[in-house]
């Protein structure tokens, strides 16, 4: 078996006899005269694996529109597209990922150029209430003048 880079040189193409490596999205292995989309590979470290899957099963925040992208509208697609809610992002132009704030954020290009930046979406709300009835806390404070309301 022989392998070489692919047309748009960041896949590979594997050859076995003079014909194309092919894997289809059933799972089938089978050959091919010509390299097309599913005669390609795209290599990916396992250290990139990890992030794929931490990024389809969380939520995340897009920084530019400030939309929540849920994890049931992460997913990856075909010929090496990965979508978040509305936008899709080039897998091949992506690795290796830049890990410098993971797992919180995350930069990534699209279409070709333009960076976007994605953030872990993990809400921390923080609520309290209470009183002078309550027994718990400073009793609120009482007006100087009696049956007067407003600022003291």
């Amino acid at each position: 078996m022989a392998s070489a880079r692919a047309a748009d040189q960041r896949c590979v193409t594997f050859r076995v006899g003079g014909a194309f490596l092919n894997a289809s999205y059933n799972g089938e292995i089978t050959t091919s005269a010509t390299a097309l989309d599913s005669e390609r590979f795209l290599p990916v470290s396992e250290s990139d694996v990890t992030v794929l899957r931490e990024m389809l099963t969380n939520d995340w925040v897009i920084r530019s529109s400030g939309d929540l992208v849920k994890a049931s509208e992460v997913s990856l697609g075909l010929w090496y597209s990965f979508r978040f809610g509305e936008l899709s992002f080039d897998l091949r132009f992506q690795g290796p990922f830049d890990r410098s704030a993971w797992p919180f954020r995350l930069t990534l290009l699209r279409d070709g150029w333009r960076i976007e930046r994605i953030c872990l979406y993990r809400p921390l709300i923080y609520f309290t209430a209470y009183g002078p009835s309550s027994g718990v806390g400073p009793a609120l404070p009482r007006h100087p003048f009696p049956g007067r309301t407003g600022p003291v």
